[in-house]
């Protein structure tokens, strides 16, 4: 929360072992490259994946303007990213075809999208997706 200021976490060494943030927050903290810059520093190889909310929730506690972060590693799961600017509704079975194209297919389990409700057919993002995934 902005009257609380960014107070992070984060203790020790940056921690090389996560590999997927989930990050979510306002979209105005969002939009502010420093948080990135930060969670980047001690979180180096994991990805960051999240979207803005209409509230976030931490432990028991329920914040607006704020954000909210997880880091997980997992012990046998190779996790990779991958991300498509939208247009507008219209372009959404055409980002889901480019977004499976990034993604390896060779043991391919699972398939976590988070998108725009706003700018996107979520039907036809999945189509998409399906129609160029195993």
């Amino acid at each position: 929360m902005e009257e609380k200021g960014w107070t992070p976490e984060f203790t020790g060494a940056p921690d090389e072992k996560a590999q997927l943030i989930l990050l979510f927050g306002s979209a105005r903290l969002l939009r502010e490259p420093e948080y990135f810059d930060e969670i980047g520093k001690f979180y180096p190889k994991a990805h960051l994946f999240g979207c803005s909310t209409a509230g976030e929730i931490c432990g028991t506690q329920i914040s607006d303007d704020s954000l909210v972060m997880t880091a997980l590693h997992f012990e046998s799961v190779r996790v990779e990213g991958a991300r498509v600017k939208l247009t507008g509704p219209v372009d959404s079975f055409k980002s889901g075809e480019i977004l499976a194209g990034q993604l390896s297919k060779d043991d391919l389990v699972h398939v976590l999208v988070l998108s725009d409700g706003i700018r996107v057919n979520g039907s036809e993002l999945v189509k998409g997706l399906t129609g160029r995934l195993p």
